[in-house]
């Protein structure tokens, strides 16, 4: 898979996973 497809994923699912250390404290509380 290229990299920008990987890319393309992670912005959808998670934009701010490039910021956060793999451990997002607002993606929790949305959750």
């Amino acid at each position: 898979m290229s990299q920008n497809m990987i890319n393309a994923i992670v912005a959808m699912e998670d934009q701010r996973y490039w910021e956060h250390s793999g451990l997002d404290p607002m993606g929790i509380l949305r959750a």
